[in-house]
């Protein structure tokens, strides 16, 4: 097999390694599948893990060879040529030759053709039987479709699982992997799309078919069949809808993302799905292991998001049924009671999209939930939010609850996460497993053996909470600076492998001590974040070796600057020409204006002892300036050479005696650390003396409570445009408010009050009497009282008719007393003018009841009705009571 690897591709490994290699390749490919079982996109990733990991053996056994030895640079060699081949080329060729020959088994795509070509030779035997003219004959035809159905069915439900279980689990753990091939994913998706919806149509098929089957005239039991159809489109309908593109797994508020969902039913759904409603929440860790545990979606939101809807739509091109949310924000996120250490970037939550459809008498209610992101409010809480997610990938599987993690790892397993968030940043050249083995000693803060067993286990506290001893970072903190500092300064310099990177001081020592004076590496610093600094052999007899002070941030693109300025570079560890190695990333001298001098190193000045001048950049010409310091406002004129950190110290510890440790400097109010670039000119440096500090108690505890600090929301003492103070008009707003609140207050209190005393008024009385003949004595009363009136008014219209008659009419009296004043009648009943305007007879009587009428002497007559019995036995016992009704 490595003979076949040497002569297709030119990698030829050194004899005394040649079994230990190809008894490493043929126990990986026991293990990996055959390049026909699985589609071309996870094929591709399979080739890309099992490409890293022998390069990770190789690396492994190369830093076993003593330094120097021959079989060491021809291993180097072979490795350096293999990391050129096509991962994907490499594997086919292995596991043909390193495979024994076999059947393979058919793939999906295979599988549901079969299962097509089934039902539609079901559907064949359905017009046979048709055609068949005795139930006879048709009963052994009805009974041998109906097994073949079963059988169909069957099969289909065991390829839905399959395809469920393993292909689309195995696109989902691929989601998690950073790193690998997008297109890749999407390419596998469409095959299980393909798979899925010939499983539709013939689920389809079969259900038309039993309709059919009692039209034949044979009795046959078909319940259960097509209860088992009703199973498999619950079955496919619910796990067949995933989220496609997943957001960010940090995500800032009041900042829009794009997330997208598919149903890989595609167009079979699509053309029998009626009613459909598509929801999308953001919902917390609890809320998410709460709705798997129980498959119910309660209506829950732990934030506030905009642009959340959507509806599944059929693409004409690509046949997908899916919805994006291109837009998607989250506006606001409310958070749950924090307990002990954790912070709010330790806390985790997901996108729920919720789909209601129905098919049919079929009624859906399907639900996806999106990866794990954490939701931060600033910028400078990313870092840390990307620890939670490394961690988190460490335990993704989509069948866990979510989202559970524990508090330890495996070192080995940590450093694969590792590695793939390191090729997520678009690093092509992975980590070497000397690489991981310092990462190890430096996040476990001890010494590990190389390799590293797999029961060493790493916490996480020591990963992303504790601070390294002596260093005021966490070890993800270090670790991600490193990173970002590759990706975005010296990419290309890593990717080539001119830059050994992750290697502790001594161990870049010990190296460099084998090689001849000039020869240098590239290493991440390990006191300061994000640094770069190069070691190199010095020309003397000890052979010393130099570093110097790293390239941090932005700044490490200088570092390339430096190697072209810098003479006593000469040679990139292990021992290629700087020229050849960083030539065409070297920048091209700016040529100097008439009238300027440019700024180009002088050659170099070794000092008396033969050692260089230890410059972050180059020797430069020697210059002396004087600096203006202010000190207990006293200001000091200092001469410092070279513009030199050392220089301005050494002259501050001349003039006030204070040593370096004892203060810091301060100019235009900014801090200025031997890191920050030169002072400006002209510009007087302040010295301000450190106070003395305890134990760092406070410190802590400031630290452990710094998450739980929120920025003050009072903004009462601002002002307006107008230059009104904001608590003013806050202010008269409220005033407002209550006094409009108060008459509105003051009007329903008088309608209240109104309605009350209707009420009461309505009111059913608390005391009742009853007495049945009060009760009808008061009725007849009231009757009586009515007669008696109408009969008073009867008899007083007869006298007025009378009167207008020309009958004969009273004079004595005028209705006047002998004053001449006009008699008042009391107690009489007021006819009106017209009326009393004429006097009646004085021989007027009413001969029904007996009662007469004489005048007065005033001349006003008077008519008087007893109310009540008619026999005198009755008046003695119930004496009548009177209406007096007057006339004039």
């Amino acid at each position: 097999m490595l003979a076949t690897i040497g002569n297709l591709y030119g990698v030829t490994f050194p004899a005394s390694v040649q079994p230990t290699v190809a008894q490493y390749i043929l126990a990986q490919l026991r293990t990996a599948p055959f390049n026909q079982q699985l589609p071309e996109p996870i094929l591709e990733q399979t080739a890309i893990s099992l490409f890293n990991d022998l390069l990770t053996e190789l690396d492994r056994i190369t830093v076993t060879i003593p330094p120097g030895d021959i079989l060491q640079v021809e291993l180097s060699t072979a490795v350096a040529i293999l990391r050129q081949l096509n991962p994907l080329q490499l594997y086919m060729t292995l596991t043909e030759f390193g495979q024994p020959s076999e059947s393979l088994p058919p793939t999906i795509d295979q599988q549901a053709n079969a299962l097509q070509q089934m039902v539609r030779q079901c559907e064949a035997q359905i017009g046979s039987i048709a055609q068949m003219t005795t139930p006879l004959q048709r009963q052994p035809a009805v009974t041998q479709l109906t097994r073949d159905l079963w059988i169909v069915v069957e099969q289909a439900i065991d390829l839905a699982n399959q395809i469920i279980g393993t292909y689309l689990r195995q696109w989902r753990i691929g989601q998690d992997r950073h790193g690998l091939d997008q297109a890749g994913l999407a390419a596998t998706l469409d095959t299980i799309q393909r798979a899925c919806e010939v499983l539709a149509s013939v689920v389809w098929a079969v259900r038309d078919q039993i309709v059919a089957l009692p039209v034949l005239g044979v009795p046959v039991e078909l319940a259960g069949l097509f209860d088992r159809t009703r199973d498999l489109l619950a079955l496919l309908a619910t796990k067949c809808f995933v989220v496609e593109c997943q957001p960010p797994r940090v995500i800032k508020t009041n900042t829009k993302y794009s997330v997208g969902v598919r149903h890989l039913l595609g167009g079979q759904l699509h053309s029998r799905m009626v009613g459909m409603k598509l929801q999308t929440w953001i919902v917390s860790e609890s809320q998410a292991r709460n709705i798997q545990q129980s498959n119910i979606v309660t209506m829950e939101n732990s934030g506030v998001l905009t642009f959340d809807d959507g509806a599944l739509e059929l693409d004409k091109d690509s046949k997908h049924l899916k919805a994006t949310f291109r837009n998607l924000q989250v506006k606001k996120i409310q958070r749950q009671e924090r307990r002990g250490a954790d912070s709010v970037t330790d806390e985790k939550f997901a996108f729920l999209f919720d789909l209601a459809f129905a098919v049919g008498d079929l009624r859906f209610s399907v639900w996806t939930i999106s990866q794990p992101v954490v939701v931060i409010v600033h910028g400078n809480q990313e870092t840390a939010a990307k620890a939670t997610i490394v961690w988190d990938n460490a335990f993704a599987d989509p069948s866990r609850i979510p989202f559970e993690i524990s508090e330890r790892m495996g070192w080995n397993v940590l450093a694969e996460m590792l590695n793939r968030k390191f090729r997520s940043m678009l690093l092509d050249r992975p980590l070497s497993a000397e690489n991981l083995h310092f990462l190890g000693v430096k996040a476990t803060r001890r010494n590990l053996p190389f390799p590293v067993p797999d029961g060493e286990l790493v916490t996480r506290a020591q990963f992303c909470r504790d601070l390294i001893p002596a260093r005021p970072f966490t070890f993800w903190e270090w670790f991600y600076a490193a990173i970002k500092v590759t990706r975005d300064s010296l990419k290309d310099i890593w990717n080539e492998g001119h830059m050994v990177g992750f290697v502790d001081k001594a161990r870049a020592e010990q190296d460099l001590r084998q090689h001849p004076p000039g020869t240098f590496l590239l290493r991440f610093s390990d006191s300061q974040q994000g640094g770069i600094t190069i070691a190199y052999v010095t020309n003397e007899p000890s052979r010393r070796i130099q570093h110097i002070n790293p390239f941090i941030g932005k700044d490490a693109v200088n570092a390339i600057n430096a190697i072209r300025d810098l003479p006593q570079l000469k040679f990139v560890y292990p021992g290629v020409p700087k020229e050849e190695a960083f030539g065409r990333y070297f920048r091209p001298k700016v040529l100097p204006v008439a009238g300027y001098v440019p700024a180009e190193p002088a050659a170099p000045n070794p000092q008396a002892d033969g050692s260089p001048v230890n410059s972050s950049i180059a020797i430069l010409e020697k210059r002396v300036e004087m600096v203006h310091l202010i000190y207990n406002n006293h200001t000091f004129l200092l001469e410092v050479r070279n513009r030199g950190w050392d220089s301005l110290h050494a002259s501050i510890e001349t003039k006030t005696g204070l040593p370096r440790s004892e203060y810091y400097l301060t100019q235009n109010g900014k801090r200025l650390t031997d890191v920050t670039p030169s002072p400006l000119p002209d510009v007087p440096i302040r010295l301000q003396e450190r106070l003395p500090a305890g134990k760092g108690g406070f410190g802590s505890m400031l630290r452990a409570i710094g998450a739980q600090i929120e920025k003050t929301t009072n903004r009462e003492a601002c002002r307006d445009l107008s230059g009104r103070r904001l608590r003013d008009i806050n202010e008269e707003k409220r005033l407002k408010a209550y006094l409009d609140k108060q008459k509105e207050a003051d009007t329903e209190d008088e309608a209240a009050k109104l309605q009350k005393k209707v009420d009461k008024l309505l009111a059913k009385p608390k005391h009742e009497f009853h007495d049945a003949r009060y009760n009808q004595a008061r009725t007849d009363l009231t009757q009586n009282v009515d007669e008696a009136v109408q009969e008073g008014l009867r008899r007083a219209a007869e006298v007025a008719a009378a009167g207008e008659g020309g009958s004969k009419r009273k004079a004595k009296d005028d209705g006047r007393d002998a004053k001449g004043k006009k008699k008042k009648a009391k107690g009489a009943l007021w006819l009106g003018a017209d009326d009393l305007g004429s006097s009646s007879d004085d021989g007027d009587s009413d001969e029904d009841d007996g009662s007469d009428s004489a005048g007065s002497s005033s001349g006003v007559s008077s008519a008087k009705q007893t109310v009540g019995p008619t026999s005198e036995e009755d008046e003695r016992s119930s004496p009548g009571k009177e209406v007096e009704v007057a006339s004039g």
